[in-house]
């Protein structure tokens, strides 16, 4: 009798052991950005998104950062240049770049994205540049446009940075 009592307590433990990660991992799968959880490793990044690298390296202004460079991604029904940012190997922030846009282009993408994501918590203007907010509890996403004003160059970028896992620098700028 007492066999059965303690096979029947180690069944318990089993189911409640068993039951209690399969959540955990259930709450660590839900992305944070595309494929992808703030915190994962350059090799984790790589093999979410599964796409090959257009260019990767350490960034040569910012201490114990890297980054990766993909092309051709598809966000908004438009191709664009796809950005993550490590500090210390994990990641902290993605961004999607389209470059070349004019002002109808960013106000469209601006429009797409209200669409999807609803309004803009903060909207500043500056000379070369214009900055949308929003802010969730696992993120900070900004939508800007930029000109250069030497070359004319122009992009539009949608960029997505961690709360958790900004860098010491970036802290407090936002």
């Amino acid at each position: 009798m007492i066999r059965l009592f303690n096979l029947i307590l180690v069944c318990i433990a089993f189911m409640l052991i068993a039951g209690c990660s399969q959540e955990s991992a259930a709450v660590k799968t839900t992305p944070d950005f595309r494929n992808i959880n703030w915190g994962m490793g350059v090799d984790e990044v790589k093999a979410a998104e599964g796409l090959p690298v257009l260019e990767e390296g350490p960034r040569p202004d910012k201490d114990n950062q890297y980054y990766l460079r993909y092309a051709d991604v598809e966000f908004l029904g438009r191709k664009a240049v796809l950005r993550y940012f490590f500090h210390d190997d994990e990641c902290w922030q993605g961004a999607y770049i389209f470059y070349n846009t004019d002002e109808a282009e960013y106000k469209q993408i601006l429009e797409d994205y209200i669409a999807i994501k609803g309004p803009s918590e903060s909207f500043q203007s500056y000379e070369n540049y214009e900055i949308s907010t929003w802010d969730s509890n696992k993120m900070f996403v900004f939508l800007s446009f930029h000109m250069n004003s030497e070359s004319g160059s122009t992009a539009t970028m949608i960029r997505f940075e961690s709360i958790a896992y900004l860098p010491p620098e970036a802290v407090g700028l936002w």
